[in-house]
């Protein structure tokens, strides 16, 4: 699940240098690698039990999970990182 993006963890500085070399985006990017992986982690398992209910056939709860996730949580959670902290992502 979350192996993919798990060196954006362990390393986030040798990553955000394939990006840029200006020192006040790698310290954002650092940041935002961080967050990546845990998006990645949460959306990956997310996927996995939603594939466990529907062959549970308990795809109600699953959408309604999946909506809790992005739609209340996920959005708000954008909103928050790229307009009130300014990050302009």
């Amino acid at each position: 699940m979350g192996l993919t993006s798990l060196p954006l963890l362990i390393c986030p500085y040798k990553f955000a240098t394939f990006f840029t070399s200006h020192r006040d985006i790698l310290d954002m990017l650092k940041t935002v690698f961080i967050m990546i992986y845990f998006l990645e982690l949460f959306d990956s398992t997310n996927e996995v039990l939603s594939l466990i209910c529907a062959g549970l056939r308990l795809s109600d709860f699953s959408s309604i999970v999946s909506f809790v996730a992005y739609y209340l949580y996920a959005i708000p959670l954008a909103v928050v990182n790229g307009i009130t902290l300014r990050w302009g992502i």
